[in-house]
């Protein structure tokens, strides 16, 4: 996908370096502020020789310098013989302008065109007229280069010649000239040269001197050289015998306000006057030099500096080059700020945005300066996350180029990213509208000074994607045009459209509805479709009209989005959506002991409460979808929000709880299960809460996945239409969401078993056998095996070669399905941690959103500098602090699965110490056995090393040598050791063999929360079976845990027969037992047929039943399922 650029723009310039003048009669000082200062040695060595005779003074030792001028034979070649052009004989006159067939880079700003102007100077921004000098810095439009600024006439005599050339003779003798001003550029290779000469110009004389012959005449020529990168400006004065023209204050060609010699960027910054400028002095113009050749002046006119990074680029690296911001919402624009590349005159560019579903978006860059670029960012970015972004530069006729890479950060929309409001309003008579509004002073101020040049239109956007591949399929974009507003309209912040009908009489001009809703119902191979609401404001290029910049955007991707796009077609596209859903999702079987096909409801107009909706109609679709199927590889929710917390496998859900009344918190699975679903579990007052519809859910996908938009197509829309849109009516399409999808009830929940370790390395593994391996080098914290396909390694390192203590200063991760996650901890200095994905750092930022950022199947969370969350959906979870790692596996990766210095995961912790080759030490071996008959032995070898050494190498974190203390003296504990470690044995022995208080301090406290973590999830909570509401009836309920209360009820004509409300008791049983709904007979004479829908026929099975109790290794809730049948729809026929 190719999309328009923006126009070019000016951005600000570095500025250059001092430059030391001589100038005869004023002591060698420069009015300047940029220009570059250059030693030559031949000038400075008898500077110093004269300024040793007799303390002479530097203007003295000017004059016997200035022997003479610039002859005219020294001059660059001019004339029209040698193909230039010449000026008109016009009074102030300029030449057109002249389309450069290099851009000069003027301080690394490409300068595309130039004037050449008759009084002195040539101009880049606009022909300049003034024939009396400034005198002081010009705006921008006066951006020029003056070797004579002054009051030149050329109507009746003298002439002013210009050409630009590419002549080796011509840049050969630019390279001398500039080899010998900058020895450092000695091999310079110039590529282009622009020569303007003044031949024999006089001044403007007021009293119309008619002795032509006898005025005073001064020659002098201006040469612009450039290589594509460096710029040089050239002054040469054969004869200067005049200063000032009449009408600038002079008489017979001097006094008044005399030539300004110089140039001048017009930034304010970036500007030098020649000393003596603007005075009598600089009539001795040709007699001085900064050169060492009378008359010959010299400048670099670029900031010759390489390209920098900024140092937010420094701290958040993203690649080959500086891109600011690094950080960007999925939808939205504006420019990327691009430094770090150096560019030619000669070069373009290209930004290229490359996804990981291979979606691809190029612009063309727009050059600012030779080192700064900019790219217009695509409208929406297919993906959160990261995203690889690349600049390909081309060279003049696109015959070489070299492409740098970059990476780009793409966080989730969230709602204070929509600032555009849309809604469907009612007004009188039930008209109704599409509603847009927006506050007009967020707009970009340049919006108004181009008012005449802009294009406003408002845009439908559905982002799609084909249903049998939705994981890995591309993203199509499918626009509407909606309407088109005029500036006026823009600047009121609001607009309104009406909404035609079925039953208007104009509804075959249905306006807005054809465009997104044609023939009033929606195709089903758009159901997984999500939405947008877009108002764009382009600017239209006056001179090329089919050229359109897309410049500001305001979006609307929320709920509301949704809500609009439905309601404006008509609620009943809701139900229409919703019974097609409930078609179309395969439930899996996990709650159910007898599963039968859920009944879908029969709709028609008579139940649709919204008179202003169009007529329900089925919708055949031509394509043959498969079921939708629900994942059964989800986590199963934790019974309560401690649990949660607790739990490094969840992260707190940041869409919550908009879609889920009720609750107080949500939670979802940190990263996507092998089928691309996750987990919603929802709380209230710290309890899982599974009542509909703000329970959490199954969902079909996670958010993590696609940018989040098939999340929000299957996930959040369905409860949006069918739980929140639908008439009271139609309720039972929400509670068949749900049958399809219950809400886990967390009674098979079993919290991860975690493992510690910490300090001068103190390990606890899974199964608590604690030891001490405090080696130096790289070893397997886990092995990655064909059944267990995580590989962990950790760095140990000493402070020092002398030391006899270590420390965990790196790690590195590996799972089958993402690259490398390798984490970097500045132990022994700030302690601050650096994470890298694929050997690329990911900005802070990034991760300390509230989802952190997710790469396949490892989602990282980054909460502070010193602390850190990696989480995979294969089961293992690891949190860091400076001094310590926290190991979390779950009860699947329980067996003979894991192997490494962690131990093996199977509840004996007797043969945790097992090295590779199977050797078996006994778990009380002392701390040098296990040095070496175990720990070495899990080195990590160079060739298996999964860490980058960025510059060094495997062998400079290989120590051979190395011997720590294996023991430490509790005689040399320090007065205060009771204090700062209590009890704490790791504590104890880090405060004696590193005399390190906070890192003693830290080995106390992590050791402590690991044991209040595995003392909080080794409980065991016994929750009460499930229930089922009565057929004919229904039931409310929070949750299974001790002290929830189910309330029953019946439909009408049906009366309760049992408990109407039963307690969970804290033993796991229910209070009483499940009531049924019977038949209240009904007096009538008459026979009448009654159609009823029976949902969830209520258990034959007793239910008071046993709970569950929890194994060894952590919480394992469960409960005997009882039988639930599946609703039915069933006639009867009933005769009193």
């Amino acid at each position: 996908m190719r999309q328009m650029a923006y126009p070019n723009h000016t951005g600000l310039v570095a500025r250059s370096e001092d430059r030391l003048l001589l100038s005869r009669g004023v002591g060698g000082a420069v009015k300047s502020h940029t220009a570059p200062h250059r030693k030559h040695p031949w000038l400075i060595i008898n500077i110093l020789l004269e300024l040793t005779k007799k303390n002479y003074a530097l203007n003295h030792f000017c004059d016997k310098l200035a022997l003479s001028e610039v002859s005219l034979e020294d001059f660059f070649p001019f004339g029209t013989e040698n193909g230039d052009a010449e000026l008109p004989r016009v009074d102030d006159g300029s030449s057109p302008p002249i389309t450069l067939d290099s851009p000069f880079p003027y301080f690394d700003v490409p300068q595309p065109t130039l004037w050449v102007n008759e009084n002195g100077l040539v101009s880049f921004n606009r022909k300049i007229p003034e024939f009396t000098p400034f005198c002081k810095p010009v705006p921008e439009a006066y951006r020029m280069i003056a070797p004579f600024w002054a009051d030149v006439d050329i109507t009746r005599s003298g002439n002013i010649f210009y050409r630009q050339t590419m002549d080796a003779d011509v840049l050969r003798k630019g390279e001398i000239e500039i080899a010998a001003a900058f020895p450092e550029d000695r091999n310079i290779q110039l590529e282009w040269a622009f020569v303007a000469t003044w031949a024999n110009v006089t001044y403007f004389d007021d009293l119309t001197d008619t002795h032509e012959d006898a005025r005073k005449r001064n020659t002098f020529q201006l040469v612009l050289l450039a290589d594509g990168h460096q710029s040089f400006a050239l002054f040469y004065y054969n004869e200067v015998t005049w200063t000032t023209g009449d009408v600038s204050g002079g008489s017979n060609g001097l006094g008044g306000n005399a030539s300004e010699v110089g140039y001048d960027f017009g930034d304010g910054v970036n500007y030098l006057m020649v000393d003596g400028s603007c005075t009598a002095n600089i009539i001795n113009i040709s007699e001085t030099s900064n050169m060492g050749n009378p008359g010959k002046w010299i400048f670099k006119i670029n900031s010759n500096a390489p390209p920098t990074m900024s140092p937010e680029c420094l701290k958040n690296y993203t690649g080959d080059f500086c891109m600011l911001p690094n950080t960007v919402p999925l939808w939205g624009y504006g420019d990327l700020d691009i430094t770090g590349i150096l560019l030619s005159t000669t070069e373009s560019a290209i930004c290229r945005f490359i996804d990981p579903s291979a979606n691809v978006t190029e612009f063309d860059a727009q050059i600012l300066t030779l080192t700064h670029l900019t790219c217009q960012r695509p409208t929406m970015l297919f993906t959160t996350g990261r995203i690889q972004v690349e600049i390909e530069v081309w060279s003049l006729g696109n015959s070489t180029n070299r492409t740098y890479t970059g990476y780009l950060y793409v966080r989730p929309q969230s709602d204070a990213d929509n600032d555009l409001s849309v809604n469907v309003v009612t007004g009188i008579g039930g008209t109704r509208a599409l509603h847009f509004s927006w506050d007009p002073k967020k707009l970009p101020g340049w919006i108004w000074k181009n008012a005449k040049e802009l294009a406003v239109e408002i845009i439908f956007e559905e982002i799609c994607k084909e249903l049998l591949d939705w994981i890995s399929d591309k993203i199509e974009l499918q626009a509407h045009k909606i309407a088109q507003l005029t500036v006026d309209q823009l600047q009121q912040g609001e607009i309104s459209f009406p909404i035609s009908l079925p039953e208007d009489a104009y509804f075959e001009d249905k306006g807005i509805m054809d465009e997104i809703c044609p023939d009033g119902h929606l195709t089903w191979p758009d159901v997984i479709c999500d939405v947008a609401w877009i108002l764009t404001i382009t600017a239209v290029n006056v001179l090329e009209p089919e050229t359109i910049f897309l410049d500001a955007l305001l979006i609307n991707t929320g709920k509301s989005a949704a809500l609009a796009f439905i309601e404006v077609c008509g609620p009943g596209l809701a139900g229409e959506f919703c019974q097609w859903l409930d078609n179309h999702l395969n439930g899996h079987s996990n709650y159910y002991a007898i599963e039968q096909s859920i009944p879908t409801t029969t709709i028609d107009s008579n139940m649709l409460s919204s008179s202003n909706a169009p007529m329900f109609k089925s919708t055949t679709s031509n394509f043959d979808f498969p079921m939708i199927q629900i994942p059964d590889d989800v986590p199963n929710c934790p019974p309560t929000e401690s649990l949660a917390v607790l739990d490094p496998g969840f992260i707190k859900d940041p869409e919550c709880c908009d879609l889920n009344p009720g609750v107080e918190s949500c939670y979802i699975s940190a990263t996507p299960s092998p089928s691309g679903g996750g987990q919603q579990c929802c709380y209230k007052s710290g309890q899982i809460y599974i009542k509909t519809p703000g329970a959490g859910y199954t969902l079909i996908s996670h958010p993590s996945i696609a940018g989040g938009f098939p999340h929000r197509a299957l996930d959040e829309n369905p409860l949006i239409y069918c739980c929140q849109l639908l008439p009271t009516s139609l309720e039972s399409l929400c509670d068949n969401l749900f049958r399809r999808r219950p809400p886990n009830p967390g009674n098979n929940y079993t919290s991860p078993t975690n493992s510690l370790g910490n300090g001068d390395p103190h390990f606890t593994t899974f199964d608590k056998l604690y030891y001490t391996f405090n080696g130096a080098g790289e070893f397997w914290l886990l092995k990655n095996t064909t059944e267990q396909p995580l590989a962990a390694q950790a760095r140990m390192i000493p402070p020092s070669l002398s030391s006899s203590y270590s420390s965990f200063g790196a790690y590195a991760f590996k799972s089958s399905n993402s690259s490398v996650v390798q984490v970097e901890v500045d132990v022994f200095h700030s302690g601050y941690i650096t994470v890298y994905y694929d050997s690329v750092p990911i900005p802070d930022e990034v991760m300390r959103g509230s989802s952190g950022i997710t790469f396949g199947d490892v989602m990282i969370h980054k909460d502070t500098d010193y602390s850190l969350t990696i989480s995979y959906s294969t089961g293992f979870s690891f949190k860091f602090s400076r001094w310590a790692l926290t190991t979390y596996a779950d009860s699947n990766l329980k067996g003979n699965y894991t192997h490494g210095l962690l131990g093996i995961f199977d509840e004996n912790p007797f043969n945790d110490l097992t090295s590779p080759d199977g050797i078996l030490l006994p778990a009380n071996s002392t701390t040098e056995i296990i040095h070496y008959k175990f720990g070495l032995r899990w080195l990590v070898a160079e060739e298996e090393s999964l860490l980058n050494y960025f510059g060094k190498n495997y062998s400079d974190y290989y120590f051979p040598t190395f011997r720590p203390s294996f023991y430490y003296d509790p005689g040399k504990l320090p007065p205060d050791a009771a204090e700062i470690c209590g009890d704490d044995p790791s504590c104890l022995w880090d405060l004696t063999t590193t005399g390190d208080k906070s890192l003693a301090n830290e080995t106390k406290n992590t050791h402590k929360d690991f044991n209040n973590t595995v003392s909080s999830t080794n409980v065991t909570i016994n929750m009460c079976p499930s229930l089922s509401p009565p057929a004919n009836g229904y039931m409310n309920l929070d949750n299974y845990l001790p002290n929830s209360t189910a309330t029953f009820g019946c439909n009408t004509n049906y009366e309760l027969d049992g408990d109407e409300l039963l307690v969970c008791l804290t033993d796991g049983y229910w209070n009483g037992t499940e009531p049924i709904c019977s038949r209240v007979p009904i007096p009538t004479t008459s026979t009448v047929k009654v159609t009823t829908s029976l949902t969830n026929s209520p258990s034959t099975e007793s239910s008071t039943m046993p709970p569950q109790t929890t194994t060894k290794s952590g919480i394992k809730i469960g409960i005997s399922i009882a039988v639930l049948l599946a609703s039915l729809i069933v006639p009867l026929t009933i005769k009193c």
